[in-house]
């Protein structure tokens, strides 16, 4: 799972990764393909690969961003600095569950727990009600 951390960004692909990615569309609780041209800040996306590798990508650097999250899981992007998920604003308060996933293919190859958002990352995290993350 990776997001892009950058606006404007200029991606650098390797041959490994595959032309469609996908994103969590946490309304119908379900992935919607996208075309890996047009990745946006703050989402997170699937990406498949046939090997490890790695995208790079430059532009500007994005510092924070607000995300409107549904009931249920919702799959969110990092900024360009780690962030630790305790210091992440939620309104209302207390509507993110702090249990905050990652995907770690070449160690674990299965989620793992994480309290630090990490730039070029992508996060599952739970709200019990229709709330907005601030990420800075």
């Amino acid at each position: 799972m990776i997001s892009i951390p950058i606006t404007d960004a200029n991606l650098t692909l390797p041959p490994e990764v595959s032309d469609v990615i996908y994103t969590y569309n946490p309304e119908v609780r379900s992935y919607v393909a996208s075309d890996i041209a047009t990745l946006e800040p703050c989402r997170g996306y699937w990406v498949a690969a046939t090997a490890e590798c790695t995208i790079r990508a430059t532009g500007t650097e994005l510092n924070c961003y607000g995300a409107n999250l549904t009931p249920g899981w919702n799959m969110i992007g990092s900024v360009y600095d780690p962030v630790a998920f305790d210091d992440l604003q939620v309104t209302p308060e207390g509507a993110v569950q702090m249990n905050v996933y990652l995907y770690n293919p070449p160690q674990l190859q299965s989620y793992q727990l994480t309290s630090t958002l990490s730039p070029g990352s992508a996060y599952w995290v739970s709200a019990t009600r229709y709330c907005n993350l601030n990420v800075s």
